[in-house]
């Protein structure tokens, strides 16, 4: 009986591990999305130095985020705001990082857009109308 309980216990341990787990995870990514938000506004706005603070944040909080899926989403969230700021380099390394078929690919796609619309501004335009 004292060993069926003490499974029980260690089961419901592992269960609130996983679950706490989850929740990091959650909050990890949305940490990363927000960093990469502030950043792309921020560079936009002329203050790189905090722009990059931002930058950095988001990067530490993708890259710690143990679920595959949101660290993946999360390094997307970060390499199109890199690229929104005109970092492509730095954009195109996060979005090397992306484990996801479709994030690399929606991060590449960021990157050439955000790329295209600074070397040919009157292309802003379509690429406006096209992603509503």
């Amino acid at each position: 009986m004292l060993v069926l309980t003490e499974h029980r216990s260690a089961a419901m341990l592992a269960g609130n591990s996983d679950n706490r787990q989850a929740k990091d995870d959650s909050v990890l990514a949305s940490r990363a999305q927000d960093s990469a938000t502030l950043m792309a506004v921020l560079g936009n706005t002329g203050m790189s130095r905090e722009a990059e603070k931002a930058a950095n944040e988001a990067l530490a909080a993708a890259g710690t985020n143990g679920d595959d899926a949101k660290r993946s989403e999360a390094f997307l969230a970060v390499a199109t705001a890199f690229a929104r700021c005109h970092s492509y380099r730095q954009a195109r390394l996060a979005a090397d990082r992306c484990t996801g078929s479709k994030d690399k690919l929606d991060a590449s796609a960021a990157i050439l857009r955000e790329y295209t619309i600074q070397h040919h501004p009157d292309s802003a335009k379509a690429f406006a109308e096209v992603f509503q």
